[in-house]
Order: structure tokens, then sequence, then C-alpha cells
């Protein structure tokens, strides 16, 4: 899930990008919500979840060649300061780290009226 924050989200975007150029676009919470209305779904539930992703686990999901990870590893310390408190990258021991944030959708068919 995309932040909120538009530069946040673009910076994010363009991580996914560079790491999948089959990737097109994260959406952000409320974004996935109005999906879901237009689908005539009724929204009954949104749960959050924050993920520790290992940086070369999933660099490496995508086969990413050493100077494209390094790109990478430079889009995530450089981050502007919205994408980087909603990436939160850590250093330890050589070896970085970050968050993604993941909604799960409750929804279901709109009674009809």
């Amino acid at each position: 899930m995309a932040p909120h924050d538009p530069e946040a989200a673009a910076h994010f975007n363009a991580i996914e990008k560079t790491r999948d150029p089959s990737h097109q676009r994260a959406y952000n919470e409320s974004e996935w919500v109005a999906i879901f209305r237009e689908a005539g779904l009724l929204v009954e539930r949104v749960e959050h979840f924050r993920k520790r992703r290992e940086f070369d686990f999933w660099a490496g999901m995508q086969g990413v060649d050493a100077p494209t990870r390094e790109r990478l590893r430079a889009m995530f310390h450089d981050a502007p300061p919205g994408a980087k408190t909603a990436l939160a990258p850590e250093e330890h021991e050589g070896r970085l780290s970050f968050y993604l944030d993941e909604i799960l959708i409750l929804a279901s068919s709109a009674p009809r009226a």
C-alpha cells in the first residue's frame, strides 16, 4: 500500500518500479476503498499490517542485478522525509531492512434498495 503523502507515494512507486519494471502504481488506502465502492461493494472492515522486509530477499525475488540493487539502496537512504518515515529503512551489520504497509479489506455486495 502506498503512503497517503503524494511525495512519499511517488518515491515508493519509483522504488517498486526500479525493482520491478512491470510495476505500474501502488494505491493508498483511500484509493483502495474507493475502488471497492466504485465496484458496488460495501466496505465493512479495513485492517492494517506493517511487515518488515529484508532488502536482499525482497530484491532477489525479482532477480535484481548488482547495479540496480545499489541504486535501490540509495533510494531507501535518500528518500524524502515522508517516504523515509513510511518505509523506515534500517541498516544493521550491513544488512538493510525496511517496512511495508499492507491492508486487508473485507467487503460484500451492497444490499439492493
